[in-house]
């Protein structure tokens, strides 16, 4: 019983696989946008190219318009003015120069010449052309011409005398005396020890001082008395006295920075 039953069941069909979706190409989404982006490109191309025409276009028409514009306006033209003045100069200039000319020969004639004072001709006459000069001698009567030039006496005119004037002689301004300066080395109440400490100074170390002038300035104590100081110098400027100063002290030498003055040791 258990055979015949397991003899009559069919076999169970073998499940089908499942199918598989195909992979999605990632690279596809990328092309899209690319494409679009080089849609717009090529619109943007486009309507920037028809921009620039209609610009060409108005510039074509501006330039016409201007360039007729233009042409039509005459050249300015240049005045006469200039003409007519230099024409008129010349003329004013040739009647002086005839009328100078005129009576310099009347002057001749009569025996009357007199010297000609150049400041008296007028700084036009002097850039006449040369043939207004010319005219002159042309149009000389022939006797006077035959005039004898030695009968003529031209006399120059006496200068007139300069009148002498008093020159003050120049004040004279006492000047500031200059304050020089110089190193104190000694103090004492007379002048003997002050010679006899300078001769020991300068054959000593302190051999800086041999190219100075000693002298001895009176001078008084705290207490009121008087006494003499043994300086030299002396220095144009304060900063000199103390530099010496400070060598002479690293020498052992005491020194202070005074003035200069009083009477040679």
């Amino acid at each position: 019983m258990a055979k015949k039953d397991t003899a009559s069941k069919p076999e169970p069909a073998p499940k089908a696989a499942k199918s598989t979706p195909p992979a999605k190409d990632p690279s596809q989404p990328e092309i899209a946008d690319l494409h679009s982006e080089l849609v717009k490109i090529a619109d943007t191309l486009k309507a920037m190219k028809s921009t620039l025409q209609k610009q060409d276009a108005r510039i074509g028409k501006l330039e016409s318009v201007v360039g007729t514009v233009t042409g039509s306006i005459p050249a300015a033209k240049t005045p006469q003015t200039s003409s007519i003045q230099s024409k008129t100069e010349k003329t004013n200039t040739e009647n002086q120069v005839n009328t100078a000319a005129k009576a310099d020969l009347l002057a001749i004639a009569t025996g009357k010449a007199k010297r000609l004072d150049p400041a008296a001709i007028p700084a036009s006459s002097a850039s006449a052309p040369q043939d207004t000069q010319d005219a002159r001698t042309r149009h000389a009567p022939a006797r006077i011409a035959a005039l004898n030039t030695s009968t003529i006496s031209r006399t120059a005119a006496p200068r007139p005398a300069i009148a002498a004037t008093k020159v003050k002689a120049p004040v004279s301004i006492s000047a500031k005396p200059r304050v020089q300066y110089a190193v104190k080395l000694a103090r004492a109440r007379s002048r003997g020890p002050l010679a006899a400490e300078w001769e020991r100074l300068i054959r000593g170390k302190a051999n800086e001082l041999s190219v100075l002038e000693p002298q001895i300035m009176p001078a008084k104590t705290k207490s009121g008395e008087s006494v003499l100081d043994l300086v030299a110098g002396p220095f144009n400027h304060m900063a000199d006295a103390i530099e010496l100063c400070a060598r002479l002290k690293l020498k052992g030498i005491r020194c202070k920075q005074s003035r200069y003055g009083g009477k040679p040791l």
